[in-house]
């Protein structure tokens, strides 16, 4: 009798959540603004989607003004939230396919090198994002300005770092 709790891929697993974690984290506060103007301060945050679709972040409804993220020249990464989405997306289907089903070896070493170059690509791009999202400064002491990257992208790197270690687990795996 063949013994279940071994045919349980842990680390597939892994990959699976890493991969949730990469979608979900699209959906998460990617950036904040902290201004501050003669005295009258603010927070304005805004989730990856919100950056890749350009949202208008300021907005005053009752005198029909508002400033798209875009028109801030934030960063130059906004496509990266939605690099993210799909990589989280296929990398889903990469990391299920070999947890659920016992296909051969080749295939299931196949899936978890999609995962892996998925995830690294990922990383790299958040990073990069990260990096020029970075600012702080001020003018004359009347305003000040700083910007950063929030829980979100963090949460986006865990996960491609869990994606890597399951592809890294299909890859390595022994199957019948």
């Amino acid at each position: 009798m063949t013994d279940v709790k071994s045919k349980i891929n842990i680390i597939g697993i892994l990959g699976i959540l890493g991969a949730i974690l990469m979608i979900i984290c699209v959906f998460l506060e990617w950036g904040s603004i902290e201004m501050a103007l003669m005295g009258e301060s603010g927070t304005y945050a805004f989730s990856g989607w919100d950056l890749y679709s350009d949202i208008a972040i300021f907005s005053i409804p009752l005198l029909d003004f508002s400033i798209p993220i875009s028109e801030l020249e934030l960063t130059s990464y906004s496509y990266v939230p939605l690099v993210a989405l799909i990589c989280g997306i296929i990398g889903l289907i990469a990391t299920i396919l070999p947890v659920a089903s016992s296909g051969s070896k080749n295939i299931n070493r196949i899936f978890g090198i999609i995962a892996l170059i998925l995830a690294i690509v990922s990383i790299v791009l958040m990073v990069l994002y990260m990096t020029d999202l970075s600012y702080s400064g001020g003018y004359e002491g009347l305003a000040t300005a700083t910007v950063g990257a929030s829980y979100g992208v963090y949460i986006g790197i865990v996960g491609a770092v869990l994606m890597i270690l399951g592809g890294i687990g299909d890859v390595a795996r022994k199957t019948e």
